[in-house]
């Protein structure tokens, strides 16, 4: 890694320490709801929309969930200077992924279960359990 790498939001990682714990995740949580479960959550555009977009919407979602959770998790440690080890953010990654594709299949059982939202909740989460690390340690900490 080069050692001259340097973040490319500093003062936003910086600002993300400063919120207090689950605030990311809180927030998110509710949108998700509103968009999920409320009658006509967002005003009718007329656009007609590709076949599929409602999975990719899903998958965004719960992939935005998951990042939101590990940002949260991540600020909490910076805040606190301590750093993770791998094995502790293998662990929290594959923990924080189940958490959020079963959120994703209790929201589909509360509605009209249909199961490929559910499947696209998870695609959306594994991808990014594969990606949000990287990220986070790209934007925010400089590859620390």
């Amino acid at each position: 890694m080069n050692a001259n790498y340097k973040p490319l939001f500093p003062r936003l990682g910086a600002a993300i320490t400063r919120l207090p714990a689950g605030t990311l995740t809180i927030l998110t949580i509710l949108a998700i709801l509103w968009l999920t479960l409320a009658p006509d959550p967002l005003p009718s555009t007329g656009m007609k929309l590709f076949p599929g977009a409602d999975k990719v919407v899903h998958a965004c979602m719960f992939g935005g969930l998951f990042f939101m959770v590990y940002l949260d998790r991540d600020g909490t440690y910076r805040k606190r200077r301590i750093r993770w080890n791998p094995a502790q953010r293998m662990q929290f990654t594959i923990f924080a992924a189940m958490g959020c594709a079963l959120f994703g299949g209790a929201i589909e059982l509360a509605q009209d279960a249909d199961w490929l939202d559910f499947v696209a909740d998870g695609a959306g989460v594994a991808l990014a359990a594969v990606l949000t690390p990287w990220i986070v340690r790209r934007l925010f900490t400089g590859g620390n």
